[in-house]
């Protein structure tokens, strides 16, 4: 349970097509896709193996490699079973109250843990880890941009957002679960959107 509470992400930073918009209110099988051929790319471009993460949608509690994944958690990702496990719920509520493109950076969020994972970066979550994955999920923006699948203006609005889901104020930067404050998450998925994976030390290369 931790481990999924450390890796919660209530934030949205992006906006796609209307093509890719649709279908993640259907659990969205071409965005998981999408950021998964982003990542193999990326992958292939460091000359490194890279294995698809599994994304399971969840109704009810389950059992994991990583604990139980309850659907009062928004989405987290297991490295013990290279597993993005998501709320199904809170996909359906957040596609509704904050539009689609919120769905599409959580997922791009916790590709960034996986991301980790395979280039061996895994180890507890923390506060860095996260803003980290915040910056890898900024890099898939920035060539979702390049593909025209989204525009200024929802980058505007996805900045906005990001500046609006950090920590409390009182909670410390090593707590467990720390993601870093608003202003610092919506810095962080910045300077992925504008240097690419390059800006986030992923260690690419």
């Amino acid at each position: 349970m931790g481990r999924f509470m450390a890796a919660l992400s209530v934030a949205a930073f992006l906006t796609t097509s209307v093509a890719i918009a649709v279908a993640a209110q259907a659990n969205g099988p071409a965005v998981i896709a999408d950021i998964d051929a982003y990542w193999a790319g990326q992958f292939a471009a460091a000359g490194q193996p890279y294995s698809s993460p599994e994304v399971v949608a969840v109704e009810q509690s389950i059992e994991t490699g990583c604990g139980t994944f309850v659907p009062a958690i928004v989405a987290g990702y297991c490295p013990l079973d290279g597993t993005i496990y998501y709320s199904a719920p809170a996909a359906r509520d957040l596609s509704a109250t904050n539009g689609d493109f919120a769905w599409v950076t959580i997922l791009a969020h916790e590709w960034g843990h996986h991301a980790q994972s395979r280039f061996l970066l895994g180890g507890p979550p923390t506060r860095e880890s996260e803003l980290q994955a915040d910056c890898l999920a900024g890099a898939y923006a920035n060539d979702a941009a390049a593909r025209d699948l989204i525009d200024t203006g929802q980058l505007t609005e996805a900045v906005a957002i990001a500046a609006q889901s950090g920590d409390a104020s009182w909670l410390p930067e090593d707590a467990p679960g720390a993601h870093g404050s608003g202003p610092e998450r919506a810095s962080a998925f910045s300077r992925g959107y504008v240097s690419g994976i390059g800006g986030c030390d992923l260690g690419t290369g």
